[in-house]
């Protein structure tokens, strides 16, 4: 018989012991972050500056004048129009001109400017769109430069009112004076001999 002391069931059960981690080996693995001190793509990096295209020259305090920021946001009865001119025309021909401007939002014929060797027509450019062009000048903004903001450009504090194409009026060739009453004669048929005449006309499957 064997005794207590040399049972199985009797052997006392060893625990786990846990395991111990230092705080050194937990953060073994991480790096320092680093820190922007103009944050995240701001700064005076060169690479993110404006860069104009190619021959076009960046100016910089342009004067405003009349034409500033805080002057067409300080009154609220003015507009803003934009409008676009041919290249032969000197901006000149625009003052003290009277145009009466159409109800709704139509494209239309709304003016003419006579000049001694051109005459222009004016033009309202509607959502419709129109046969004289012009549907570039849909997606124009204005940017404005503000004089409070040491001249810098600024989106306008109002949407464009208004939007006019100038374009040259197409010249329509006209018939003399003396031509006017005479009436149109047919030109002479022209004639062939008859040994040249060999073809004949034929309908497929004839005989």
């Amino acid at each position: 018989m064997s005794s207590p002391a040399s049972s199985p069931s009797s052997s006392p059960t060893p625990e786990p012991v846990p395991k111990q981690t230092t705080k050194k080996s937990k953060d073994k693995g991480k790096t320092k972050a680093q820190v922007d001190d103009h944050g995240k793509n701001e700064g005076t990096d060169p690479n993110w500056a404006y860069q104009p295209p190619e021959g076009v020259v960046l100016q910089e305090n342009a004067d405003s004048g009349e034409f500033d920021w805080d002057s067409l946001n300080d009154d609220e009865e003015l507009e803003l129009w934009l409008i676009r001119v041919p290249e032969n025309m000197k901006i000149k021909y625009l003052e003290n001109v009277t145009i009466e401007m159409p109800q709704g939002s139509s494209s239309a014929n709304i003016g003419k400017i006579s000049r001694k060797s051109h005459s222009y027509d004016v033009w309202n450019v509607g959502n419709d769109g129109g046969p004289f062009g012009g549907d570039e000048v849909g997606d124009l903004e204005c940017l404005l430069p503000r004089k409070s903001k040491k001249d810098d450009m600024y989106l306008a504090p109002r949407s464009i009112a208004r939007r006019l194409v100038i374009s040259e009026t197409a010249v329509v060739p006209t018939t003399a004076e003396n031509q006017a009453d005479e009436p149109y004669i047919n030109p002479p048929r022209p004639s062939y001999p008859k040994e040249l005449l060999k073809h004949s006309f034929k309908p497929y499957g004839s005989n």
